[in-house]
């Protein structure tokens, strides 16, 4: 994280506070220091480990008390990693688009938060489960509404602090294949995860969704800019101008 996102390789203290949070409640609060001396932090690596009995998210701040290092807010460049007992393993991209710039303007202009995930699937004869892993990070309900391209509708609130898993199966059409959109009063961390059908935590594959931006499509010009453009489009169509 030094090495990609703190462009001055000064010296200087991290202060790492880890909080756990389950079924809604506070289970553990950690804090951590990392010094960084040239550039190269001690610890190298923190490794932080965490162990509950329901679903549950880490809240990870880290905070620099002597001046300010990171050129980025998405402070985090890489991928996670899940290692199984079984000794299987798989990549996880990581979701920071709900705290992405664009994303809150999006939602500042639509007032809806919007993801969309284009090949959601369930198949009961073939073993293969399809869920949303949904976290909610803030001190209110989110309610979530769920569309797909079969016609189908659902609702799912996320309470305060918690973590839910809603199967996308009632959204699932003759095909078994299918679009699904969600939206949200707020904006929220969530991954699209595919796993056994009777199980959700036999896990094979967890994926990102993509962001619905609702910017604007059309730009505004002056009659001068139209006929100017009117006048490209047409010499590109007979072949007398090539861009």
């Amino acid at each position: 994280m030094i090495d990609k996102r703190v462009p001055d390789r000064g010296s200087f203290t991290l202060d790492i506070d880890s909080k756990v949070w389950v079924a809604g409640k506070e289970i553990s609060n950690a804090a951590e220091t990392v010094f960084v001396q040239n550039g190269v932090a001690t610890p190298e690596v923190l490794s932080l480990q965490f162990e509950a009995e329901d679903l549950g998210y880490v809240e990870i701040m880290i905070n620099c008390a002597d001046r300010p290092v990171f050129q980025r807010v998405q402070i985090d460049p890489g991928y996670g990693f899940f290692s199984f007992t079984s000794g299987a393993w798989m990549t996880v991209i990581p979701d920071m688009k709900y705290a992405r710039p664009l994303i809150i303007e999006s939602v500042k202009a639509t007032g809806k938060f919007c993801a969309v995930h284009t090949s959601a699937h369930v198949d009961p004869k073939s073993g293969v489960g399809n869920s949303y892993f949904l976290v909610n990070p803030y001190e209110k309900d989110i309610l979530t509404r769920f569309s797909s391209s079969a016609g189908k509708k659902m609702k799912h609130k996320v309470a305060p602090h918690s973590v839910e898993i809603a199967s996308l199966e009632p959204l699932m059409g003759d095909s078994c294949w299918e679009t699904v959109m969600l939206t949200g009063n707020n904006r929220l961390p969530l991954w699209d995860i595919r796993h056994a059908y009777n199980d959700v935590f036999s896990l094979f594959n967890i994926d990102h969704t993509d962001m619905w931006r609702g910017g604007a499509t059309h730009r505004s010009t002056t009659m001068t800019g139209f006929a100017r453009n009117a006048i490209r489009r047409v010499l590109r169509e007979t072949g007398l101008r090539l861009s």
